[in-house]
């Protein structure tokens, strides 16, 4: 099929975005594999036992069923069969390449599916098919829409088919529910598609382009409510009192002396979160931090998060999610019923219904703005980490806080381990845990230099 040169166009940026993101989770799967348990976090030498289970990625992701090709067989999300002596940073090792590898070959695979489509003429064919049904261009959108978003939220299927053909054929029934499940998220799009063409009409084009900003408000607004409600969980009796201490002595040292400090329950991996909203702050913990980290270790990483206080860290997250709602606004503007859309897909002779092209400009264009924000903004996120790594640090808990990371090494997502230093700085938003201790040594340095 002859291509229209602004679909190749597309095409070439399709291929330039997901190939640059396939090529460095390549990189770093290959830098995962090679990569050797750091002597300096011991936890990670201890043989992994269900009682010290407290690592989020071999078992919360959704692809940590890959580890069953390793001999751990998993049977739910809190129960696993380990491998007798297998050590704690090889299961979380294990679990990295798993997750790493089955995402690079569902990402693999939705590009040759996206420009099979492409070359095709997927879109076109499959609007007249629907001709056949009915003659109403509202309904064939809705059938278009329908069948499309079924066969991509089915496309990943495929390398979840594979792994459990590998691991356990017996285990079919759950590649089935997943397609149940598919076929209820597709038929609930359809009825808020089917809403948003009725109201169009009383609204225009410019009132549907404010449906997302209308929705991250009304977000934003749970989010502070959810924070209203945290700020009033009374604190528990058995908090030490010497970490009460600690604590109130480090908020008396900062700006934020009346800054609430909560138990947050809703977690099982030891963390301590500063939320805020625009009129509300608080920082939850977790009470697994307080088994697995002595008080001056806790008061470190409070410190940090105190620093996203000062530092307005909140402030940019909002911006950052701000600016992808305008981008879907923008969008949408631009797409509904547009006919350089429609020419360039190949309906030529069978103009669709509006709502074609607008579905087409989400499926297709505004994916890749948002993954170039995702990756600029990713920049900030890191430089926000190291900034209130030195906030800590200039509260005098430097070597606590390397301590705690050091503890904190593989708990959870938020504190990795293995990944390349050239794949963190360039694609992901957290900084490994060796980048953080080398920045705090690197400050100490200079400031042992200075006295």
């Amino acid at each position: 099929m002859k291509l229209d040169k602004k679909l190749l166009i597309l095409a070439g940026v399709i291929c330039a975005v997901e190939g640059w993101k396939i090529i460095w989770k390549t990189c770093n799967l290959v830098h995962i594999w090679k990569a050797k348990i750091p002597t300096i976090m011991p936890h990670l030498s201890e043989s992994a036992e269900k009682h010290n289970l407290m690592m989020e990625s071999p078992f919360d992701r959704k692809y940590g069923i890959i580890l069953e090709v390793f001999g751990v067989k998993r049977r739910h999300v809190y129960h696993m069969d380990l491998v007798p002596g297998i050590r704690l940073g090889e299961l979380y090792k294990l679990a990295l390449i798993g997750c790493n590898g089955v995402y690079i070959g569902v990402c693999v695979i939705l590009l040759c599916t996206t420009l099979a489509k492409l070359y095709f003429g997927y879109h076109p064919f499959i609007y007249k098919l629907t001709s056949r049904i009915t003659e109403d261009k509202q309904s064939r959108a809705l059938l278009f829409f329908a069948f499309d978003n079924f066969i991509n939220r089915s496309c990943p299927l495929i390398v979840e088919l594979i792994k459990v053909s590998m691991t356990d054929p017996g285990e079919f029934s759950m590649i089935h529910m997943s397609v149940t499940w598919n076929a209820i998220l597709v038929g609930m799009s359809v009825l808020i598609m089917y809403f948003l063409l009725h109201i169009k009409e009383q609204i225009g084009s410019f009132g549907w382009s404010l449906i997302p900003i209308i929705f991250k408000g009304l977000e934003i607004l749970l989010t502070i409510a959810v924070i209203s409600a945290l700020k009033l969980v009374q604190e528990p009796p058995q908090k030490p009192s010497d970490l009460n201490t600690r604590l109130e002595s480090l908020l008396a040292t900062t700006k934020y002396p009346k800054l609430a400090i909560r138990e947050n329950f809703s977690d099982r991996f030891p963390m301590v979160n500063h939320y805020s909203s625009l009129f509300n702050d608080v920082i939850a913990y977790t009470p697994q931090i307080l088994t697995r980290l002595p008080n001056d270790q806790i008061t470190s990483i409070v410190a940090h998060e105190i620093g996203k206080r000062k530092y307005f860290y909140w402030p940019y997250y909002y911006f950052v999610d701000i600016v992808k709602t305008l981008a879907i606004s923008c969008v949408t503007i631009k797409s509904f019923d547009s006919l350089e859309i429609d020419e360039m897909f190949g309906f030529l002779d069978d103009l669709p219904h509006p709502a074609i092209s607008l579905y087409l400009g989400h499926a297709y264009i505004l994916p890749l703005i948002h993954q170039v924000i995702d990756w600029i903004s990713n920049v900030g996120f890191r430089l926000y980490i190291y900034k209130c790594d030195t906030y800590a640090c200039r509260q005098g808990f430097s070597s606590e806080l390397k301590n705690a990371l050091r503890s904190l090494a593989g708990t959870s997502n938020r504190y990795p381990i293995f990944d390349s230093p050239w794949y963190s700085t360039i694609m992901g938003d957290v900084p490994t845990v060796l980048d953080r201790i080398l920045q705090i040594e690197l400050y100490e340095f200079h400031q042992n230099r200075k006295v």
